[in-house]
């Protein structure tokens, strides 16, 4: 039996809790809006976008207990999180043998907040990564509200340098890119991105295939992109329901000396069931292909699967065409999906199932 009362209206919103944040970091993610009729799902939609922020440990949105009248503020209580990190380790892969890393990063970063340069969740990240296989180094820096608006502007820079399939030729990438986010709708976005890079094959093993050795050398590549995603997932970091959709399309060739065009699809899908467990599906595919001037697409602009990112129980990399040395040359088209069911043991461990099939 229902009896309905009246409609409450929001009078105020309120913010508690934030010391280092700015007060427009939280109120720009709301989605309710003073003299509006109190909404509990816009509420929790709110909720989620600051939680997935990852600024803060703690996200509670509720009406004022002190007032009682059809207009009642709304409170947000917060709890801030550390948000800058400075981590290292060393470790051990099959596939990178013995590496180590370095990272600093700031989560709720102000670039105008001298001497202080916190406060406005914008994010600043270097990684260096150094192994036996592989060193990396990485730059980057995303402006949430660009322009006081709800665009998301990127900046990335890299240097890459890794030996692949036994020594058999390195492989050096450095460059940078620019990207533009905007949001479409309720749960979409739709991102456009600018690449520049520098990319080299070289020390080429004298037994090396002639597909191999036709490969060594410089190149420049020049790419825009374009990607809608869809995702209603409940968490960014440890989602337990709804799903991910992501649509590339991307050509080389404005500029450079390296033509080909790529399409791409992902889809995240989650299930939840008793006590934590979570169901995800996973599909991935893509197809890459030369054009214009170019005979063919460079060998590391290629498809390689198998390992621990993509179809496990495999080498890395070692799924797809091989030349007569049996030395991964990698394809042109890929698709792979995933089954997985998780059981949490405590937060942020878990105990995973899989089925893999591509």
């Amino acid at each position: 039996f229902i009896r309905e009362s009246e409609q409450v209206f929001v009078r105020q919103i309120k913010t508690l809790g934030n010391t280092k944040t700015k007060d427009i970091v939280i109120r720009r993610e709301i989605t309710v809006a003073p003299g509006e009729v109190f909404d509990g799902v816009k509420t929790k939609i709110s909720e989620n976008r600051l939680k997935n922020l990852g600024l803060f440990e703690d996200v509670q949105i509720y009406p004022d207990p002190e007032t009682h009248d059809k207009y009642r503020d709304l409170i947000i209580q917060i709890q801030e999180g550390r948000t800058g990190e400075l981590s290292f380790g060393a470790g051990f892969s099959s596939v990178e043998n013995f590496m180590g890393f370095i990272e600093l990063a700031q989560n709720n970063f102000d670039l105008f907040n001298w001497p202080y340069f916190s406060g406005d969740a914008q994010k600043l990240k270097f990684r260096a990564e150094y192994g036996e296989v592989r060193q990396n180094y990485s730059l980057s820096f995303i402006e949430p509200w660009f322009l006081d608006k709800r665009l998301s502007f990127g900046i990335d820079l890299y240097n890459s340098s890794t030996s692949y399939i036994d020594a058999v030729y390195d492989e050096e990438r450095k460059g940078g890119a620019l990207s533009l986010a905007w949001p479409v709708g309720k749960f979409s976005r739709m991102s456009a991105r600018y690449g520049y890079e520098e990319a080299e094959i070289s020390n080429v093993d004298d037994n090396a295939s002639e597909l191999i050795k036709n490969e060594e050398g410089l190149r420049t590549i020049s790419k825009i992109g374009l990607s809608i995603t869809r995702d209603t997932r409940d968490s960014y970091f440890y989602p337990t329901q709804g799903m991910q959709t992501t649509v590339l399309g991307e050509i080389a060739g404005i500029g450079g000396n390296t033509d080909y065009y790529k399409t791409a699809l992902s889809h995240y899908s989650f299930f939840p069931f008793f006590s934590g467990h979570v169901l995800m599906f996973k599909f991935k595919t893509a197809l890459i292909k030369e054009y214009g001037d170019s005979d063919d697409v460079p060998l590391f602009d290629r498809y390689f699967i198998g390992g621990p990112t993509s179809i496990r129980g495999f080498k890395y990399r070692d799924i797809g065409p091989h030349d007569k040395n049996d030395d991964p040359i990698g394809g042109k088209f890929y698709a792979y999906t995933t089954l997985e069911y998780t059981i949490p043991v405590f937060e942020r461990l878990g105990i995973a199932a899989f089925f893999d099939v591509g």
